[in-house]
């Protein structure tokens, strides 16, 4: 049975995929609940690059240094910070966009708006 390591080296495409459906997954979810289009989720071409950069990072980088760099006490607190800020755009985005949709029913709009805050990473 091959570990983490060695699956990401042995399948990068499928170590990227799967991180990729992750990292969307709340936007992939929300999408296909809403009758849209899936890949529309990755017409934003620079949340991609992000991504994959974030990914590479992870998976890639030579001596663990994204790990290093995200371990400092503050990078860690201004990331946290940016993660939390990002995930009330995501919930507004999510509100906003089922109330378009569904201008009165409130039961869809809190289901999306649920599905963006926690799974927020796109869109």
């Amino acid at each position: 049975m091959l570990g983490n390591a060695k699956f990401s080296r042995l399948h990068p495409f499928a170590c990227w995929i799967s991180c990729m459906i992750s990292i969307f997954s709340g936007s992939l979810l929300t999408a296909f609940l809403l009758g849209e289009p899936l890949l529309s989720v990755f017409k934003t071409s620079d949340q991609l690059y992000v991504a994959t950069a974030v990914w590479y990072m992870v998976f890639y980088a030579p001596f663990d240094v994204g790990y290093y760099i995200v371990s400092i006490l503050p990078v860690k607190c201004v990331l946290a910070v940016m993660k939390e800020v990002y995930r009330c755009k995501k919930i507004n985005d999510g509100v906003v966009h089922a109330s378009r949709l569904y201008p009165q029913g409130y039961l869809p709009i809190l289901i999306v708006g649920t599905l963006k805050g926690v799974l927020c990473y796109s869109r």
